[in-house]
């Protein structure tokens, strides 16, 4: 029977080595998409910038991967040195990645110039459309946070990348409510303080998006994929 000394004692080291781990994704992730965060310092969060903000997230999508590669590793106790395993995870992912998240963006560009558009345009048949591409807008970021997943841990095409995450949208419709909840949350919590709160808490954001979507990856694992991953 393991002593209680050092069960709490594990639990101090774990828990020290997260917070160690999340300052330090956090810094990383911020070195590797400044253009973000330029957009946080110097313009208003508002549906009139939103052309600007999905543009100002054009090098996200390989910093994304690195993190969730990152995540995956704390799930199975691998803690080495995070610089070396963001890297990694960077480097690795980035081609796919980048594959994935470039048209991604386009789309999301084009969507946010329809809601700018129908926004500023004083009818009823804008109003709307504005709702119907918001809707649309919050659909296609649920499918991506799937997709970013995805694409990370294993080999597919990008089109059938985004037909399994479509598929999960429907078919896991609780993980798909709760990681809209967490986004959800925490644009509510920045609202009320500071959207810069938003820079030092990304990390946990995405670590809560991860551990709800696991479930999913497991699946995909389980069920549509012959090698393991990546």
């Amino acid at each position: 029977m393991m002593d209680p000394r050092d069960y709490n004692s594990e639990m101090i080291y774990t828990f020290t080595s997260y917070i160690y781990w999340f300052i330090l994704l956090t810094f990383y992730f911020s070195v590797t998409n400044l253009l973000f965060y330029i957009f946080l310092l110097f313009f208003e969060w508002d549906f009139n910038n939103m052309s600007l903000f999905i543009l100002s997230l054009l090098p996200a999508g390989p910093s994304l991967s690195a993190l969730f590669y990152c995540f995956n590793k704390m799930e199975k106790k691998e803690l080495p040195m995070p610089t070396k395993v963001f890297f990694e995870g960077y480097r690795k992912n980035y081609k796919d990645a980048c594959k994935l998240w470039l048209p991604a963006n386009l789309i999301l560009f084009i969507l946010a110039v329809d809601l700018q558009y129908y926004l500023l345009t004083e009818t009823i048949f804008s109003n709307i459309m504005f709702y119907v591409f918001l809707i649309l807008t919050v659909l296609f970021l649920l499918i991506l946070l799937y997709a970013v997943q995805i694409n990370t841990f294993f080999v597919f095409r990008i089109r059938d990348i985004f037909r399994l995450s479509i598929y999960y949208v429907v078919m896991n419709i609780k993980v798909t409510l709760g990681n809209l909840g967490i986004v959800l949350v925490s644009l509510f919590v920045a609202s009320k303080t500071n959207y810069s709160i938003l820079s030092f808490s990304i990390c946990v954001i995405f670590y809560l998006i991860y551990l709800n979507t696991k479930k999913v990856l497991q699946d995909v694992k389980e069920n549509f994929v012959r090698t393991d991953e990546k």
